[in-house]
């Protein structure tokens, strides 16, 4: 990862409350980490990592990332984060098109 993509990506998580963006050296994946419910036992917490399945060297990928890890933080922040409407957080390549943001 490039020194100004590392540096955005510290700059996001200093906005970020109650989750951050995190990447593995030597690989472009990004995740969002957080502290979530377990998927077979709500009640119970503990740190994980969602991949976004998108790559830090990709141009469009900082404001996909940043609306994905707000959205989350806030979800987070008002106690509405499900892993059911997980799947809806990223916009798929078919939805881009359609609303012409590709």
């Amino acid at each position: 990862m490039s020194v100004m993509a590392m540096k955005w990506v510290e700059s996001l998580n200093r906005k970020l409350s109650h989750c951050n963006v995190k990447t593995v050296p030597g690989r472009e994946a990004v995740y969002l980490q957080a502290t979530l419910p377990c998927k077979t036992e709500p009640s119970k917490h503990k740190q994980q990592q969602i991949p976004t399945g998108l790559k830090i060297s990709n141009p469009s990928t900082r404001e996909t990332l940043r609306v994905l890890a707000f959205r989350l933080d806030e979800q987070l922040e008002l106690s509405t984060f499900s892993w059911s409407c997980l799947l809806y957080t990223s916009p798929s390549p078919r939805d881009q098109r359609g609303s012409g943001m590709a």
